[in-house]
């Protein structure tokens, strides 16, 4: 089912493209260097959309390590939908480009798509940048 909702690998791929634009709005429009931010600023996490994300990411470890455990890729799929859905949900409730926190929110997004595409990856799927 091609539903860019719910559960489905369309859905996952939509979160990783929108992520993606993000970042490449602001490389390309904005003009902001995404090396420098990391190097120069750390994530602020003052809303709940932005600590559910942050808190989604640092469980990438814990997931791999079970996943490598028991050799059941839906955890992977699971964590996977739980990490675009607090993703989508960042997106909807804080602006990041036109912002006062962009940088720490930008951080948010490399961080986000570097262990969505990974994780991606690990299940077979290719992260597309667009669709």
């Amino acid at each position: 089912m091609l539903d860019t909702r719910g559960n489905t690998a369309v859905y996952l791929q939509f979160a990783h493209a929108r992520l993606c634009s993000i970042l490449t709005k602001a490389e390309v429009e904005a003009k902001v260097d995404l090396e420098k931010i990391a190097l120069e600023n750390e994530p602020v996490v003052e809303h709940d959309a932005e600590r559910a994300l942050a808190f989604e990411l640092t469980q990438f470890r814990e997931v791999l390590d079970e996943f490598r455990k028991d050799l059941m890729p839906n955890r992977l799929c699971e964590y996977l939908y739980q990490l675009s859905g607090k993703f989508t949900d960042f997106v909807t409730n804080c602006h990041v480009l036109n912002s006062q926190e962009r940088n720490g929110r930008l951080l948010l997004c490399v961080a986000a798509r570097k262990v969505m595409g990974k994780a991606m990856e690990l299940v077979g799927l290719s992260p597309l940048e667009q669709i």
